[in-house]
């Protein structure tokens, strides 16, 4: 088949890993529109998944792959170890290029406040987009400190945003 065909198809598989693993396994040719799109957008739902990602981020062959991440979404549920905030100590350089943020089910009046656990301006240079859904901030300077970090946001959704004593968006 010409490349052109079989990138098509394997760009049809993008919202299912498992199929594109299995292609990027099948056949040589395959595995760079198969990492590309494994790549393309990266979900995170638990402390564990983070932590296996800052894993592989750190071996040379796949940190280049990083470089293709367009959409990151945090899921953060009520039942996991909280790790939302952990994302600037684990990849303080690796996703200069997302374009989009989704953070959902977060409770930033959880985290800590030690420095290192703030997102910086420096962190997502290009993102964009940010999506929050259902999260709770200590209070709306936090919300505020957290909007301040993406330089080049052009789009705000908020979704059952709340802060204490100041009800929700």
């Amino acid at each position: 088949f010409p490349r052109e065909i079989t990138d098509h198809i394997i760009d049809c598989l993008r919202r299912d890993p498992k199929a594109l693993c299995n292609c990027a396994l099948t056949c040589r040719a395959w595995l760079p529109r198969s990492r590309h799109n494994l790549f393309h957008t990266l979900s995170i739902n638990s402390f564990a998944a983070l932590e296996a990602l800052a894993s592989i981020s750190r071996m040379p062959r796949i940190l280049p792959h990083f470089n293709v991440v367009h959409e990151l979404s945090l899921h953060s549920a009520p039942v996991h170890t909280p790790f939302v905030h952990l994302l600037p100590l684990l990849f303080p350089q690796v996703l200069q290029t997302a374009k989009v943020l989704k953070i959902l089910f977060t409770d930033w009046s959880a985290f800590p406040s030690h420095p290192g656990t703030r997102f910086h301006r420096s962190m997502f240079p290009s993102l964009t987009k940010l999506d929050l859904t259902h999260c709770t901030f200590g209070s709306l300077n936090e919300l505020f400190h957290l909007i301040y970090a993406f330089p080049s946001l052009s789009h705000l959704s908020l979704s059952f945003v709340t802060w204490p004593n100041q009800g929700s968006i």
